[in-house]
């Protein structure tokens, strides 16, 4: 982490409000009194095409109702699960400020959780409400992401009581509306509700337009715009200044019909000022309008006449501006008359002054703080240089502030090639990968990136420069340690990044400092790592990320150490610090790294407990090492005989790895899923990954809870041949050279108690006794216990020899009583498939042994059809079959399927 700021970007506050109702707007008591019965259900549904008037009856609505409303306008840029639950709870805590305060802590997290748990904890939150209010979505039919439209399925189908929701929209949405309306629980506003009675269409003329119209004129135009509201409007627009004289007569009626069904041509703005419709097409490129922006936009500098004034004048003259708030300064234009206008301004103009327009319009929301909508202009405008220089200036805030998803969507809308042309971008792109623990695509950016930036002459200043340099130090002191195992390369990266690195990137620097330290006990400078994390710790403010980060690389050091003590001190002080922080990331590395210490010490109930308060949170904050802890709880699961539990964990955390496509963690969940299975009696599903697995330098060197290649080594000594064991032996004994040089301790222990069962099946009891008196020695110390009592009852006749000699006898005597007595010989069972298959998978293979077609099941399960393809994908290569028919029979063969 960089600093310890949250700072997310504002969102936009005109958004959330509900359109302002003009005074002589024509009452329609019959539409709000059907609403109104509607409240007792759960949906009401506006849907029908542009014009209608959708937004200005639910607005009337919620007037004469009372009840609290929340309304949120949406638009493309709403289309992402992330930015959409930002815009909702900001609409609803505009109603009441503390409420869902669980979701909002999600989204403060470096990744998001499955839309299925945020549907959950967003229904939660939302029951908590003591009040009952209608939430309102207008422009639904904007939205068509997979995860915002499975949010809202969850939402209506477990709705909460004090919740109404109303949806606005040109087309249905993908919700179970058949369900709803088949049992009463929607209200339907369509088309034919809408349109205008003739006694509305004369009153809307009358009273809306001014127009002093007979009733059989408001009939006639009525009967052509077939009631449509905005059709009606335009009909009259060209004639209005000679319609508001008796002199209003079927000549306007005949020349209004050219627009009755063709919405809002071109001729409606030949009828107005020429200094109106340049106005009208210059700012058609806006979203939003104000004053100042149009100003800005449009070059207007007449204090007398200014954009002020212009929208003034288009609200007066019903020209298809809603006014967005109470004060009367932000206004948007109604979307259909807004694509006209757009049309018009592209054949008016050419493709340089529309981009000068969003040139224009970029620069004043740059200056206005808002980045978002300027990076879109100067997007639109084809103005590269701006958005890249946009992207780079504001990514520090998106990583400071955790906002990791606005930085990827902004990033992915800049072309590739300039991404990996500018060294801030691919900082920028590091840092993510960083976050998500992607170490080796994160090891090839850095050095990509270090290219660049040395080729980079004079893009940056030398400030910036030298700001850049530093952190991709920072992050290759990361890489250097736990990719290369280059400690020298680690020292020098890490010193360099201290060095260059200002004293406000305190979360950068606290990185460098932990790997520096790490590097420096690996080359046996213990008490120089020691001395220089505590100086550091004793320099950063009080609560920080930089605080946290340093108290877990010293906990992670005295545990690399062997050290489990003064591991446990500086646990507690983490603890303590994490509870008075309420830091997220500090409680999932207190509660890990405390778990890690108790299991060790095999007290399974305190690791348990910690374990699990760090699963709980990891969604909150850091999903490595709440990762770690839940492969850490499903072993001890396993260990207590609630298998379910354990299957249940670790189907849990491999769902969650794939959804976030973090492919470096799945070895770690495939070896602990192994371990399951050796624990369990499944000899041929651990062999098969034990045979299959290929030991990675890069997963023996991190601080994990298990570690792959040790796991493999187990399960190959218990149920391997007897071929495999030499070969075993020498690969362990190149690692225990390795842990003895790097002064890995914990590793040693681990280690050398394998070998000791590899001596013991190889007849060598000597070398078996050696062995373990060396880890006996290393780990009396600490305390360790599990390192031993893991490896099973086959080292209990060794330890017997050395208490006999009188070795540590109250230590040997703890270690002995963990041990579990010589269990009956395992059962070979073979069902890894099962098991290696998630729930959602199985659910799938039972539905298509029934026989529903792909389409059926996406319905059943309210998924999306690609969804269920890709499903079908996995399944299909999980049992090595070609297709349905062999996958049923394959797993019914395997008893995955009864």
């Amino acid at each position: 982490m960089i600093t310890a700021e949250q700072d997310h970007f504002p969102i936009i506050k005109t958004k959330l409000f509900r359109p302002r109702l003009r005074p002589d707007l024509v009452p329609r008591p019959h539409l709000i009194e059907r609403l109104n019965q509607g409240l007792a259900r759960e949906l009401s549904l506006v849907s029908a095409p542009a014009g209608y008037g959708k937004s200005t009856l639910v607005a009337t609505w919620l007037e004469d109702t009372g009840l609290p409303a929340a309304w949120l306008s949406l638009d493309k840029k709403n289309d992402h699960l992330f930015v959409l639950l930002r815009y909702v709870l900001a609409a609803i805590r505009g109603l009441f400020p503390e409420a869902c305060t669980h979701v909002a802590s999600l989204l403060q997290a470096e990744q998001l959780p499955a839309v299925d748990y945020l549907a959950a904890e967003l229904i939660n939150d939302i029951t908590l409400i003591p009040d009952s209010f209608i939430l309102v979505l207008d422009d639904y039919h904007l939205l068509h992401d997979e995860a915002v439209r499975t949010l809202f399925v969850a939402l209506i189908e477990n709705q909460p009581p004090n919740l109404h929701l109303a949806i606005v929209t040109r087309i249905d949405p993908l919700l179970p509306l058949a369900r709803l309306r088949a049992s009463g629980g929607m209200v339907e506003i369509r088309t034919p509700d809408l349109r205008f009675q003739d006694d509305e269409a004369e009153r809307f003329l009358r009273q809306t337009m001014g127009l002093a119209v007979e009733p059989e004129m408001a009939a006639a135009l009525n009967e052509q715009t077939e009631g449509w509201i905005a059709g009606l409007r335009l009909a009259v627009l060209p004639g209005q200044a000679a319609a508001n004289s008796p002199a209003f007569s079927t000549t306007n009626k005949d020349q209004s019909l050219v627009y009755t069904h063709d919405y809002l041509n071109a001729e409606v703005l030949d009828q107005l000022p020429e200094a109106i419709g340049r106005f009208l097409q210059q700012t058609a490129i806006l979203e939003r309008l104000s004053g100042p922006l149009c100003e800005a936009v449009t070059g207007l500098d007449d204090p007398t006449c200014n954009g002020q004034a212009y929208l003034e004048w288009l609200e007066e003259n019903n020209l298809f501006t809603i006014s967005l708030d109470e004060e009367g300064e932000w206004h948007r234009y109604h979307h259909l008359f807004r694509e006209l206008l757009l049309a018009q301004l592209k054949k008016s103009s050419s493709k340089s002054q529309i981009n000068e327009l969003h040139r224009r319009a970029s620069q004043w929301f740059t200056s206005h703080g808002r980045p978002e909508e300027a990076l879109q202009h100067a997007l639109a405008g084809d103005d590269l240089s701006l958005a890249v220089k946009l992207v780079e200036a504001a990514s520090p805030r998106l990583l400071n502030g955790l906002d990791r998803f606005t930085l990827e969507r902004w990033l992915a809308m800049l072309p590739e090639e300039i991404v990996w042309q500018r060294p801030k971008l691919l900082l920028a792109q590091a840092w993510l990968l960083f976050r998500q623990w992607r170490l080796i695509p994160l090891d090839s950016i850095l050095y990509y990136a270090k290219s660049r930036l040395d080729e980079s002459g004079d893009m940056y200043t030398s400030a910036e420069q030298l700001a850049v340099r530093g952190q991709l130090q920072a992050l290759s002191s990361v890489t250097q340690f736990l990719v290369h195992r280059d400690y020298s390369g680690t020292l020098r990266s890490a010193k360099q990044a201290i060095d260059e690195l200002s004293p406000q990137a305190r979360g950068a620097k606290a990185i460098a400092l932990g790997f520096l330290a790490f590097s420096q006990q690996a080359l046996g400078r213990r008490n120089e790592a020691l001395a220089l994390l505590q100086e550091a710790l004793s320099d950063v403010s009080p609560q920080s990320p930089a605080k946290t980060q340093l108290y877990i690389s010293l906990s992670l050091l005295h545990l690399q150490a062997g050290d489990l003590l003064q591991a446990r001190q500086i646990s507690s002080q983490l603890l303590a610090y994490a509870a008075d922080t309420k830091l997220a990331n500090a409680q999932i590395g207190a509660h890990f790294t405390a778990g890690l210490l108790y299991y060790e010490w095999n007290n399974l109930t305190m690791a348990s407990d910690h374990f699990s308060q760090a699963v709980k949170l990891r969604y909150h904050s850091n999903f490595v090492g709440a990762l770690n802890a839940g492969l850490a709880l499903a072993c001890i699961y396993q260990l207590q005989g609630q298998k379910e539990k354990a299957q249940a964990m670790l189907d849990e955390l491999r769902e969650d790895t794939l959804r976030l496509q973090n492919s470096d963690l799945l070895p770690l969940l495939e070896a602990i899923q192994a371990e399951l299975l050796f624990l369990e009696g499944d000899i041929a599903g651990a062999l098969r990954w034990a045979y299959a697995y290929q030991p990675e330098i890069i997963h023996d060197n991190q601080f994990v809870f298990a570690v792959p290649s040790l796991i493999q080594s187990r399960i190959l000594l218990a149920l391997g041949a007897e071929a495999d064991l030499l070969p075993q032996r020498q690969k362990l004994l190149v690692r225990l050279a390795s842990a003895e040089r790097d002064h890995f301790t914990q590793r040693a222990i681990q280690i050398l108690v394998l070998l000791a069962v590899i001596d013991s099946r190889l007849g060598n009891e000597q070398a078996a006794l050696t062995h373990l008196e060396q880890a006996l020695i290393l780990a009396q110390p600490g305390g360790f216990i599990r390192s031993f009592a893991d490896s099973g009852p086959e080292l209990k006749p060794l330890f017997g020899r050395l208490q006999q000699a009188g070795l540590a006898p109250n230590y040997l005597s703890e270690v002995v009583a963990a041990i579990p007595d010589d269990p009956e010989g395992p059962i070979p069972v073979v069902r890894a498939p099962a098991l290696l298959l998630t729930r959602r998978e199985r659910e799938i293979l039972g539905l298509i042994r029934r026989g529903l077609t792909n389409q059926e099941i996406a319905d059943e399960l309210v998924i999306s059809l690609y969804t269920v393809k890709r499903h079908g994908t996995n399944i299909y290569g999980k049992l090595a079959v070609d297709g349905r028919k062999q996958a049923v029979h394959k797993a019914l063969e395997l008893g995955i399927l009864s």
